[in-house]
């Protein structure tokens, strides 16, 4: 079956981009735009750009400013980068995201948040980086929404 991603209207095979509403989590909805709020600041200082948050539940990325598209992972304290799984697996980020960056004008910059050690990280979409990297449902994703692991390697430390 054939889905549609966001604002974009071409067809993409591995995507399921909208989320189911019988499944929304209000609570984890909440913790991820507290964080992001709290972290804009820090980001738009890191960046030297304004970000202009995007205001719908269902958009396809968090934010924009004039050179770049950014997408904001938080994890709660019950989350660990530093574990064995999260450093030999990579961290998750949604196919539709990867989808947006391939056909974006702008560079694709996404942003984890860690609450536990309140790290920040960051990976600049490349296409090189993708190679060898294959789409996938995580067995735990209420959604059954198409993810890629991004390598730890991939991501920079910047704070």
């Amino acid at each position: 079956m054939l889905k549609y991603c966001g604002r974009l209207r071409k067809p993409f095979l591995l995507i399921l981009c909208r989320m189911n509403p019988t499944r929304f989590n209000k609570e984890r909805w909440e913790f991820g735009r507290v964080s992001q709020n709290e972290l804009l600041p820090f980001l738009e200082s890191y960046l030297g750009e304004s970000i202009t948050e995007t205001k719908r539940l269902y958009d396809l990325i968090d934010g924009t400013t004039e050179t770049k598209d950014i997408e904001i992972k938080t994890r709660s304290i019950s989350y660990d980068w530093d574990t064995w799984f999260m450093r030999n697996n990579g961290w998750l980020l949604p196919a539709c995201k990867i989808d947006h960056a391939k056909h974006s004008q702008k560079p694709f910059h996404c942003f984890y948040y860690w609450k536990k050690d309140n790290s920040v990280w960051e990976w600049v979409y490349s296409p090189v980086d993708m190679v060898g990297l294959v789409a996938y449902i995580p067995h735990f994703h209420k959604e059954k929404q198409y993810h890629y692991d991004i390598p730890f390697s991939y991501w920079k430390r910047i704070h």
